[in-house]
C-alpha cells in the first residue's frame, strides 16, 4: 500500500511544468553617429532593452510578441511597460535553429508631455532577410521647440543575452506541503478503515 501511495506521489509530481519567466536583454554598441549641432546624446550612451516573455522564444520563431513587461533606454531617455504612456511599441523577433535572436525590430515611441510634437523615439533592428544587413540603433529626442537631436549606430550589432528565471521557493515548498497533507490524508483514512 506504502509503494502504491509513493507511485502515486511521484505521478502528480512528474506533471507539474515549472514554465519560467525568461527574459531577454538587448546591449547595443555606443553610438557612432551623433547629431550636429549636439544634444544630449553622447558617444558613451547605447541602446539597452529588456523583454520578459512567458516563456522562451524556441527554435525557429518568428513573429511580433507581446512582453509581459518591457523595459527600452537610448541612454539619455527611458520607457518601460510600467509608464503607460508609449505611443506605439513592437517587439519583433526571429531565432535561429537553436533559439538564439538572429534578427529583430525593437521600437518604442513616447511623450511626456501634452505636446506631441515633444517625444522620444528608441529603436534597434536588425534584419537579413533581403540578402542585405542592416543595423540601425537610434535614440531621437524632440523636445517640442523644432529642433531633434539624434544618435545612431549602424555599423555593429550589440548583443542579445537570454535569462530564465527560477520558480520561487516559495511557490515550490506550497506545493510540497500540499503533498505531505495529501499524503497524511490518505494514511488517516486508511488507518480507519
Amino acid at each position: 500500500m506504502y509503494a502504491c501511495k509513493l507511485a502515486l506521489l511521484a505521478a502528480l509530481l512528474l506533471p507539474l511544468p515549472m514554465v519560467a519567466e525568461t527574459t531577454y536583454t538587448y546591449t547595443g554598441d555606443p553610438f557612432t553617429d551623433l547629431s550636429d549641432p549636439p544634444g544630449p546624446y553622447t558617444a558613451s550612451d547605447f541602446v539597452t532593452v529588456s523583454v520578459a516573455l512567458d516563456a522562451p522564444l524556441g527554435a525557429g520563431f518568428g513573429a511580433y510578441v507581446t512582453p509581459d513587461s518591457w523595459f527600452i533606454s537610448d541612454g539619455v531617455d527611458s520607457d518601460s511597460s510600467a509608464s503607460g504612456d508609449s505611443m506605439m511599441n513592437a517587439f519583433g523577433f526571429v531565432t535561429d535553429s537553436n533559439g538564439l535572436i538572429s534578427q529583430w525590430v525593437v521600437e518604442d515611441e513616447f511623450v511626456w508631455n501634452s505636446n506631441s510634437s515633444a517625444g522620444t523615439i528608441i529603436t534597434a533592428d536588425f534584419d537579413e532577410t533581403d540578402g542585405s544587413t542592416t543595423m540601425e540603433d537610434v535614440g531621437e529626442t524632440e523636445p517640442g521647440d523644432g529642433s531633434a537631436y539624434g544618435a545612431r549606430n549602424l555599423t555593429e550589432s550589440g548583443t542579445w543575452t537570454e535569462t530564465a528565471d527560477t520558480p520561487e521557493p516559495a511557490s515550490l515548498s506550497l506545493v510540497g506541503s500540499g503533498l505531505i497533507a495529501l499524503i497524511a490524508a490518505a494514511r488517516r483514512r486508511s488507518r480507519q478503515s
